[in-house]
């Protein structure tokens, strides 16, 4: 591998191979030859940030034990927030009038709490909109059980902002005026907190898909949505996540 860096947008063959790999290593992610420059102007920030000489001396700072902090800030620097509240309506409606209510009953027949993941939750429009429905479709049945919504994300920024529960503009979107008045506190900043019986339901994780087990027992969950989260990931990889969500999948619990 080159010792020399390029400058912004001109990773050399070699420099893009051993960075790609290490983030396919590190987090599933695929950086192929069609998002090299995206991936050259990250590694020059993180270079001038770091102070590394070269990109094989940053490779090994954040390889080497210590290296968690910035390694951290390198795969924050390569996943991309993008999401809003019931974002994918028609999935939002099936879930709605079919899943959920299928679900609830079952988690009250279990005598257990309700569990779902959102894996890849990045800012937490996600799991919020989950629970959101779940509490709402609760309310229309004559026994319920306790509501938990686990949510997972790479991003320690996207972790951060969900845990914070603030929202505003192309986020809220897709809220009706009924809901943004239930679920939400305008805040004298103009933005929207997610009220806590809804926060109170959602457990915020820093977790990676591809190093990390899940974290739950096998069986345990009853409903996993991890939408827009493997696009770039390799096949093999997807296959052995889905094999992961399959196996803390209770009988009859869903996927989306």
């Amino acid at each position: 591998m080159s010792s020399v860096v390029a400058g912004p947008h001109e990773l050399t063959d070699a420099e893009h191979a051993a960075l790609a790999g290490f983030l396919a290593q590190q987090a599933g992610v695929v950086f192929d030859q069609s998002r090299r420059r995206v991936l050259s102007g990250i590694v020059t920030e993180r270079l001038a940030v770091t102070g590394a000489a070269d990109l094989g001396a940053y490779l090994a700072r954040v390889s080497a034990p210590g290296g968690e902090e910035e390694r951290q800030a390198l795969l924050d620097s390569v996943t991309i927030p993008e999401t809003h509240f019931f974002r994918n309506p028609p999935q939002m409606a099936a879930l709605e009038r079919r899943l959920m209510p299928e679900l609830l009953r079952r988690a009250v027949a279990r005598g257990r709490p309700l569990t779902i993941w959102s894996a890849g939750c990045s800012t937490g429009e996600e799991p919020y909109s989950l629970a959101m429905i779940a509490t709402e479709v609760a309310a229309t049945l004559p026994e319920a059980p306790e509501i938990r919504v686990v949510a997972t994300d790479l991003s320690s920024q996207a972790v951060a902002t969900a845990r914070r529960a603030r929202y505003r503009g192309r986020s809220l979107a897709l809220v009706d005026e009924a809901r943004l008045r239930s679920w939400f506190a305008k805040q004298k900043d103009g933005s929207y907190a997610v009220v806590p019986e809804i926060r109170d339901l959602v457990d915020v994780r820093l977790h990676n898909l591809v190093e990390e087990a899940p974290p739950f027992e096998p069986g345990e969950v009853d409903l996993v949505v991890c939408r827009n989260v493997t696009i770039y990931f390799a096949r093999d990889t997807m296959r052995e996540l889905v094999g992961r969500f399959h196996g803390v999948l209770s009988a009859g619990g869903y996927l989306l």
